[in-house]
């Protein structure tokens, strides 16, 4: 991942953002029971490229600033700006090097981010990373604090580039006060990750803490009084901790005492509450809500995988964070988000109707080849309103097919934008549709939609304005042969084991990993194991901490059995293991 971006791994935490090896449950409440008490109207923004996250809105909130790995030759992250209404995207850096941390002036049409490209070897790190990614998944993510990071403002279109840092070391994390006047940010300039502040044209930069630990992802608070940060507490960093501070540095206030890693603060509201993501109940991260003075701790998330970095929209209704819920891979979601002392948002779910009809298709398959309405587009194509789908959620659009094209997922974004009642989820098989394989046959872009049962005129006027943007030359697809083989190596490669194992954070004088529970179903339930054991060995690797947990697991496989060592009720027992995969 990488963003503030992820903050815990491309801005900061030296160690794994993808902890899906062991993972929470929600309680005995499915996920999406249990997120609907906060959050309602979740939906999905970005589907294009390797991965996306690290968003920040507009000062009019109808834009966001996102980082994402969507140039060729690129593995590294970009800049992009996004139409909320429309979902076109635009490049805001240079296309070289690697990007981070970007954030809107509020009274400007400019931004700032955070970038390497002026770094001589860029294009040769370009290279060797994609040779390396060739050559097996990727090793758990850490963020190395390039030291060519500087801060650069640019207008909205990337033109205009200036430099505001170039101090000797790692300058990102940038945000401005809300009257933009100054920009709070992170640098390693003192051999330590400190907090800095400057003038937004990068003039009388001012060190604002000193205590030893990496000190980063600042933001001011809504009246620019306050800034808030998260602090590491050790060398390795395992323990980080929510504070907020005044704006010139005094009167520091620890927030959070959860012993764990919570980072990525934002402030809502008036500062009524402040957002962060946590690994306090679940290694793979969720995200919180807590008052300022670390009171009323509320947990807003649920879902199985990593959700973090959560920002506010500027009329205080919506959350946005990065989440890797959806395909196993970092993207963008955005929710209505009801706390107490915030206005509640009604959930708005598609109207149902005959309209259309759950089994109508559009042109029934008949290859879109040169009609009027679609002389524009860039080749024949194929699109059909599929079978309806009953254990879809109430509003869910499946798209099935994308891996045809890479320009289905481009267009999907344009979909999502235009449809804010829809919540798309995409599908790369084309075989998982029956009625798409005469287009699969005469190597046809080809897609399906489909939608929960009754909801087949909504999927219907969905698929229709797909079909208007593709007429209008807005999107274009080209053929992409799907390999089924390929792709399932390639998930598998990807995949990583799973225990299904609940880690009791907090719990105090243990060597190992004590366990609070083990989610149903799961490897670690199958084996045997269950809450209060302490995992002391795993694959003949010893355990101290949750750290030594998480590398160990990288040495096991899914489907190969191994070996468990635990401690229960002060007797050691050896069980039997096989790893599942996520």
């Amino acid at each position: 991942m990488g963003h503030r971006g992820l903050r815990i791994a491309e801005c900061g935490l030296a160690a794994a953002i993808v902890l899906l090896a062991i993972s929470a449950a929600a309680g005995e409440m499915p996920p999406d029971q249990a997120e609907a008490a906060h959050l309602s109207n979740i939906r999905q923004l970005t589907f294009y490229g390797a991965k996306n996250g690290e968003a920040y809105f507009s000062p009019d909130g109808k834009e966001i600033v996102f980082q994402g790995v969507r140039e060729e030759g690129n593995p590294f992250y970009q800049i992009y700006r996004m139409n909320l209404s429309t979902g076109e995207t635009f490049l805001v850096s240079t296309g070289t090097g690697r990007t981070t941390c970007a954030f809107f002036h509020p009274k400007k049409p400019k931004l700032i981010f955070a970038s390497t490209h002026l770094d001589p070897e860029s294009q040769a790190k370009q290279k060797a990373e994609i040779e390396k990614l060739k050559s097996g998944p990727p090793a758990r993510y850490q963020w190395d604090f390039d030291p060519n990071f500087d801060i650069f403002e640019s207008d909205l279109d990337g033109k205009n580039l200036v430099r505001l840092t170039d101090a000797a070391g790692y300058d990102a994390e940038g945000s401005y006060s809300p009257d933009g006047s100054k920009i709070v940010f992170c640098s390693f300039r003192d051999g330590d990750g400190e907090i800095y502040v400057m003038d937004s044209d990068g003039k009388n930069q001012t060190r604002l803490t000193h205590e030893k630990g990496y000190d980063g992802g600042p933001f001011f608070s809504p009246d620019g009084t306050r800034i808030v940060w998260r602090h590491f507490e050790d060398a390795a960093q395992k323990v980080a901790e929510v504070w907020t501070m005044k704006a010139d540095g005094s009167d520091k206030r620890q927030i959070t005492k959860l012993n764990a890693v919570s980072w990525a603060p934002y402030y809502h509201r008036n500062g009524e509450w402040i957002v962060f993501a946590s690994n306090y109940q679940d290694p793979a991260f969720e995200i919180y809500a807590i008052r300022p003075d670390g009171s009323d701790l509320t947990r807003l998330t649920f879902t199985p995988g990593f959700d973090g970095l959560p920002v506010i929209s500027p009329d205080w209704d919506k959350m946005m964070w990065t989440s890797n819920r959806a395909e196993n891979r970092s993207q963008i979601f955005i929710a209505d988000l009801n706390l107490p002392g915030s206005k509640p948002v009604k959930a708005q779910t598609p109207p149902a109707g005959s309209g259309f009809g759950d089994q109508h298709r559009l042109t029934d398959l008949d290859i879109a080849q040169t009609p009027e309405e679609l002389k524009n587009a860039a080749q024949p194509y194929a699109m059909l309103v599929g079978d309806a789908i009953d254990k879809l959620r109430p509003g869910e659009i499946l798209m099935r097919g994308v891996g045809t094209s890479p320009g289905w997922r481009l267009l999907a974004e344009r979909l999502a934008a235009a449809h804010q009642r829809a919540s798309l989820t995409l599908e790369d098989d084309p075989n998982s549709a029956p009625d798409l394989r005469p287009s699969l046959e005469k190597k046809i872009p080809c897609v399906s939609f489909s939608s929960r049962t009754g909801e087949g005129a909504y999927a219907a006027s969905v698929a229709q304005y797909a079909k208007l943007l593709l007429a209008t030359g807005v999107v274009k697809l080209p053929y992409t042969e799907y390999d089924a083989a390929k792709a399932k190596a390639v998930a598998t490669a990807s995949q990583r084991p799973y225990l299904g194992t609940v880690p009791e954070y907090g719990a105090k004088d243990v060597v190992g990993v004590k366990l609070s529970g083990v989610r149903e179903d799961s490897p670690a339930q199958k084996a045997g194991l269950k809450g209060g054991d302490v995992v002391t060995e795993l694959n003949g690797a010893g355990i101290k901490d949750v750290n030594e947990y998480l590398k160990a697991l990288e040495g096991v496989k899914p489907g190969v059995e191994t070996t468990i060592k635990i401690l229960r009720d002060g007797k050691e027992q050896v069980l039997k293991i096989t790893p599942g995969s996520r």
